[in-house]
């Protein structure tokens, strides 16, 4: 196991971060695309437009209003574990497993791929105590 480097943060810095990414593990992260599997990845039927002039656009020009969103191997696993109940954390973990990293790095290139996604209107983002109230 590989020694953690001396973090060039303060202490008061590195408890900031520590909380940070304890607040992002605890993020649920809800589709709300739909999807199909092309052998072994995964293609989101994304909207091309989310705003109503768009989507206005869209149907006066007479155009798809969906577009397909191709993952790759990675995002294609990181999507078929966003189930709504899961934590970003446990998502982060089981993807750390698989690849052989720290659940740090894995967490890191998730949120990449979060954003990616949530730009393209596929997801929802909602902590966990949020989840918990609107399942109820």
């Amino acid at each position: 196991m590989a020694r953690r480097r001396r973090s060039k943060y303060s202490a008061a810095g590195q408890a900031a971060l520590d909380e940070i990414e304890a607040y992002q593990r605890s993020w649920v992260i809800i589709p709300t695309a739909e999807h199909y599997k092309d052998g072994e990845l995964v293609v989101i039927r994304a909207p091309r437009f989310q705003n109503p002039l768009g989507k206005g656009l869209v149907n006066i020009l007479r155009r798809d209003p969906e577009f397909n969103l191709h993952l790759d191997e990675f995002g294609s696993d990181a999507w078929l574990l966003f189930d709504g109940r899961r934590t970003l954390g446990e998502v982060a973990d089981h993807m750390a497993k698989r690849a052989g990293d720290e659940p740090r790095i894995a967490l890191t290139r998730l949120i990449m791929f979060l954003r990616g996604l949530k730009t393209a209107g596929v997801v929802r983002v909602v902590t966990l105590e949020r989840a918990e109230t609107t399942e109820a």
